[in-house]
């Protein structure tokens, strides 16, 4: 909660190294939050579009029109044996309350709990112009058990001209 600064920084990068989930075969979802430090996740109709492939079999498909209430998926049937740890970045667009929705973009490579290589790419947004303050990620049955999650400002350019 609360990173979000809007008068520095225009979008963030998220690195996910090695999140591995306490309990085997879930995934990984995410909420917009508002309200800063004590604030909620930002509810409503999570719109997501995109690509899905195994590389161990010819299972693909482009994602359209996909949706969920008030949360989305970044990865699907996380595994917690050996190998099966996700790695993935992201992009974070967060809105500031004015003009555009919050948008998360977010490329995935991982072994699902199969085991198959899967990598994806998709764009997740909420459409809400509320300012948005942090993201809370979380998965759907249990805890992440271990890995790391970073988050970096993307400053915005200054012009000293």
């Amino acid at each position: 909660d609360n990173f979000v600064d809007s008068s520095a920084y225009s979008s963030y990068m998220i690195i996910f190294e090695n999140l591995i989930p306490a309990t085997d075969n879930t995934h990984l979802y995410f909420n917009f939050r508002q309200g800063g430090g004590s604030g909620s996740n930002l509810t409503g109709t999570y719109y997501r579009a995109g690509y899905y492939a195994e590389g161990t079999s010819t299972s693909n498909q482009i994602v359209t029109n996909t949706s969920a209430s008030n949360y989305a998926v970044i990865a699907f049937q996380l595994g917690t044996g050996t190998a099966e740890g996700l790695s993935a970045k992201a992009t974070f667009f967060p809105a500031t309350g004015s003009g555009a929705s919050s948008v998360l973009d977010y490329e995935v490579g991982y072994n699902n709990a199969n085991p198959a290589f899967v990598s994806s790419r998709y764009h997740s947004l909420i459409q809400s112009a509320t300012a948005t303050t942090g993201l809370r990620f979380y998965m759907s049955s249990g805890n992440i058990a271990s890995g790391s999650i970073h988050i970096y400002g993307v400053a915005k350019w200054v012009n000293l001209m």
